[in-house]
Order: C-alpha cells, then structure tokens, then sequence
C-alpha cells in the first residue's frame, strides 16, 4: 500500500514524538534506545527519493516534484495532493523547484 506521507514527513513526525517521550521518561532511565534523530536526517531523505519542495509562494500552497510528478498542499499542511489537468500545467509553467 503507498504511503500517505513522504519518508521526510515521517522522520519529522518520529523525531518529534521521540524527544518528548524521552523528554518525559528520562529520568527512569529506561529508554536509551530513543534517540532523537540527528539533524540533517531529513535532508539526506528528500535527496534519497529526488524530492523537490517549493514554500517560499505567497499564494497560500506548497508545492512538490518527485520525478516528474508534481504534488501540491496547503501551506504548512504537508498533506499532499497529486496535481492533475490545469492545476498540474499550472505549476509546470509558473513554480520553479532548487
């Protein structure tokens, strides 16, 4: 089954939920198998699966190129959409990825 959310959200997420459970169980002394993530972890995934993320639009959306398949979502929402018909030609001729 494909997944919902990029390898670089769920790093995002498992980091997040990481640090505070270790934040909150540290002093027990238990779980030293949770470590946080190193930062840049993130990046090294973006590059892994050639994702390209665009934020910096003052239009309210994200957008998003895997190969050659553009995704967009509402700013901050990280909950993509698959660009298809005109809104997919749209973001071809008018959004520039690094």
């Amino acid at each position: 089954m494909k997944s919902l959310i990029t390898e670089k959200e769920k790093l995002r997420i498992r980091s997040m939920h990481i640090s505070e459970r270790l934040s909150l169980l540290k002093e027990g002394g238990e779980f030293f198998d949770l470590l946080p993530i190193p930062p840049g972890t993130e990046a090294v995934a973006a590059v892994s699966t050639g994702e390209k993320i665009n934020t910096d639009r003052n239009d309210g959306y994200d957008y998003k190129k895997i190969g050659e398949k553009y995704f967009y979502s509402v700013h901050g929402k990280n909950t993509w959409v698959e660009a298809k018909g005109k809104g997919l030609a749209a973001i071809k001729t008018k959004v520039t990825f690094p």
